[in-house]
């Protein structure tokens, strides 16, 4: 009797992209508040001191102190808070929602 080999199982591990969602949201407050589409911009057209500047000015101000405290704050807690749930919150495609 001829032996037959076995057909391969495609043993390659999925691609997937793990966005962390409380840290990106934290990030982007953080990102707004200290101005950074201003800061983007000037650093952009080859300005880099109006791009430090502005983002120290934005962080001297007392609305975006604030801002700034309260997305820190709000992550730290949210991540305490999210310690006990399940880690993957959802998945589109190879896209996959953590809550790490």
């Amino acid at each position: 009797m001829v032996y037959r080999r076995k057909k391969r199982t495609n043993s390659r591990r999925k691609k997937t992209i793990n966005i962390p969602l409380v840290s990106t949201a934290a990030g982007l407050a953080i990102f707004t508040a200290l101005d950074g589409q201003g800061a983007i911009d000037n650093a952009l057209k080859g300005q880099i001191g109006p791009a430090i500047t502005s983002v120290a000015t934005a962080m001297q101000t007392p609305a975006n102190k604030a801002a700034l405290s309260a997305a820190v704050g709000g992550a730290v807690v949210a991540k305490m808070l999210l310690k006990n749930m399940p880690r993957n919150v959802g998945k589109l495609g190879p896209v996959v929602f953590t809550t790490g």
